[in-house]
């Protein structure tokens, strides 16, 4: 199972939606997000961010995800 991390800066804490664009190989996929260390569920999912610098996670599931871009957006859905 694959991963990719990104550290990202937010100047303000509070509700982020995050929107991860990605296309399946040919296999039905979803990729899962880790936030901080905590699973966000949804390829679109509300997360709370810190002041500063996150980790968000992109994980792959049983088959792997061709994962275009990861946007975070301040203020939920």
């Amino acid at each position: 199972m694959g991963k990719l991390t990104f550290d990202t800066y937010v100047p303000d804490a509070g509700p982020h939606t995050l929107a991860v664009e990605y296309t399946d190989i040919g296999f039905e996929a979803v990729p899962r997000l880790d936030v901080n260390g905590h699973a966000v569920i949804g390829s679109v999912a509300e997360a709370k961010l810190t002041a500063g610098k996150n980790r968000i996670e992109i994980k792959g599931g049983e088959y792997a995800l061709d994962v275009d871009y990861l946007e975070v957006l301040p203020g939920g859905r």
